[in-house]
């Protein structure tokens, strides 16, 4: 019999710099304030898996509400309801995998920081990309990747201005890699009995998803208005 195969979800990354000089973080913050691109934060990567670095779980305090959060770092923690932990990147995708096949979810979202974007850079086909227009003369964390446009999509582009809401001038861009790269796994990928420690319990309906092999199709993501 032909193993059971399909194509998994995506990888996207969400990421919010300073242009110029690429700044993402200066220790464990953000070091602006930006209403409008939080909002769209939200509504990029709720309901979706999120892959993050034990800091950035620090400086969010908590596990983001209505996402499944893996976090990616050497020091194990607690696993919860919508927090699991992995030590590699392997074993980050593996849950990531799962997870998004059972939710029935199209793309896996990485939201930093930057050691974690490193990471994935090979695998990502997606970005929402934020770019801050400021000068931050601080910053420890950067993300300094250049986009090829004979390489990649715009899918869309938008404009903000300053306001009460937001403190600086910004841009919101989605990009898209023209060749997509895709990620195939087996059925049998998922019965490893070491990797099995955190799944085993839905283990027979993520089977059941699995061999649902049509390919779900991305939603599409609107650009935020101004906050009101």
């Amino acid at each position: 019999m032909k193993p059971i195969e399909r194509i998994m979800p995506s990888i996207s990354y969400i990421v919010a710099r300073s242009n110029p000089g690429g700044v993402i973080g200066c220790e464990n913050q953000l070091p602006w304030r930006l209403k409008t691109d939080m909002k769209f934060f939200r509504s990029v990567t709720e309901n979706h898996v999120v892959i993050m670095g034990r800091k950035t779980l620090e400086s969010l305090g908590r596990p983001l509400p209505k996402r499944v959060n893996i976090v990616l770092s050497s020091k194990k923690g607690v696993d919860t309801e919508n927090l699991l932990w992995a030590d590699s990147k392997e074993m980050a995708l593996y849950l990531a995998d799962f997870i998004s096949i059972l939710k029935e979810s199209s793309q896996i979202i990485v939201i930093g920081g930057a050691q974690i974007y490193g990471l994935f850079r090979d695998l990502f086909t997606k970005i929402y990309l934020t770019e801050v227009f400021h000068n931050f003369e601080k910053g420890d964390a950067y993300f300094a990747e250049q986009f090829d446009m004979r390489e990649w999509n715009s899918i869309e582009n938008r404009d903000y201005k300053k306001s009460e809401f937001d403190e600086f001038d910004f841009s919101i861009s989605i990009l898209e890699r023209k060749i997509k790269y895709t990620r195939h796994r087996k059925l049998e990928d998922f019965f490893v009995a070491e990797s099995m420690d955190q799944t085993r319990e839905r283990i027979e309906e993520f089977r059941e998803k699995f061999r649902r092999t049509k390919q779900l199709d991305e939603r599409q993501i609107l650009l935020p208005l101004l906050v009101a």
